[in-house]
């Protein structure tokens, strides 16, 4: 008695092998979808943090004392390594450090107020600044919501000027972070 012939083919190993790979694919495919579509089974632990963790470094206001310029910055900020570049005299980055992607930028030039660049420009872009009324000291102080929120003054003393440029994300108000500084600015030269 022979075997039937659809046995044969079945052990024939040129059919054999893809015929089994096919079905092993297949059960693959199936058990991964059944796995993905599953509920997630597990636990989750968690330490509370460590003291060191907990008290944030940054969490009071901090002093910058620089060759020209001396001033408080807000809490929550921290100072970033700067490098001098193309005519400033002093600079000086900060970053917030409760994921509100604020940043103050300081820096002074040698020059005329009345001669600054960057308040040339922003006078020009009318429909992207607006300037805010001088401060008692002279500021300059310009404010933006085209790109974000940006504050940007500019403090005169002698020859020199200091630029303080605050940036954020829409939605945050740097007033009260410009005000620290400009507040507590103080020229040291």
């Amino acid at each position: 008695m022979g075997t039937p012939k659809g046995l044969n083919a079945l052990r024939n190993k040129k059919v054999f092998i893809p015929v089994l790979s096919l079905v092993v694919f297949i059960g693959l495919v199936i058990l991964a979808v059944h796995n993905l579509n599953a509920p997630a089974v597990g636990t989750i632990n968690q330490t509370p943090p460590s003291k060191s963790d907990a008290n944030d470094p940054y969490a009071n206001p901090g002093k910058y004392s620089g060759k020209y310029i001396n001033f408080t910055y807000p809490a929550h900020y921290r100072k970033v390594n700067t490098q001098l570049s193309g005519s400033y005299l002093e600079v000086a980055g900060f970053y917030a450090t409760n994921q509100s992607s604020k940043q103050i930028s300081v820096g002074v030039l040698t020059e005329n107020i009345k001669e600054d660049s960057g308040i040339r420009l922003r006078r020009l872009q009318t429909d992207k600044y607006h300037e805010e009324p001088r401060t008692a000291s002279g500021a300059v102080i310009f404010s933006s919501s085209a790109n974000g929120n940006e504050r940007t003054a500019y403090v005169p003393h002698a020859d020199k000027v200091a630029a303080i440029s605050l940036t954020s994300p829409p939605g945050w108000d740097l007033s009260e972070d410009l005000n620290t500084v400009l507040n507590s600015l103080e020229w040291t030269r």
